[in-house]
């Protein structure tokens, strides 16, 4: 079983997810860390702040996820982002997800945090129609945190749950 990478990443202004700078570095950490690991990245952003993008990707294991972290090939990302004053690494999370279990064509997500084991009192969400359904809790944090995701066949209204959905955004190499 895999290991889902869950991170929070913060877009400095004046960069967004369409500025040149932006692109060519979400480019290249897709193209070596999906090269490094062997799994694609998933990037979402949220409905309600569209600086924070939330990556998701899986790894063998959390070693294997350490070991990209130091290599160069990251460094030199983290390098670039911290020179071009492009973004800031707010969270970073291994969660006891198979990252195989989250379909490759999910177009919107919902994420829900849970302290304390509160995951087994979970509510099922309303509004648009649930496509699947995963959760874990967090291999090395806090004990007890968990988390859910959920794949959403249509995006919901904006006031409808803030903070926890997001939609799905799509590399372009060009």
């Amino acid at each position: 079983m895999t290991v889902t990478e869950f991170a929070v990443l913060q877009l400095k202004p004046p960069h967004t997810w369409e500025s040149p700078k932006s692109r060519t570095f979400f480019c290249t950490l897709a193209e070596r860390q999906s090269a490094w690991s062997g799994h694609d990245l998933k990037f979402f952003q949220k409905a309600d702040d569209y600086a924070q993008i939330i990556l998701i990707s899986g790894w063998k294991c959390i070693a294997a996820h350490r070991e990209w972290i130091e290599s160069e090939g990251n460094q030199e990302l983290l390098r670039i982002a911290t020179s071009e004053a492009l973004l800031d690494v707010l969270s970073l999370v291994h969660l006891d997800i198979d990252f195989g279990q989250i379909p490759g064509e999910v177009k919107f997500l919902e994420i829900e945090k849970y302290e304390n084991d509160g995951i087994r009192g979970a509510k099922e969400s309303s509004g648009p129609q649930k496509l699947w359904k995963v959760a874990g809790r967090d291999l090395e944090g806090e004990p007890g945190m968990s988390y859910v995701f959920r794949g959403l066949l249509a995006a919901a209204p904006n006031d409808a749950a803030p903070g926890r959905r997001l939609h799905r955004l799509r590399l372009h190499s060009s």
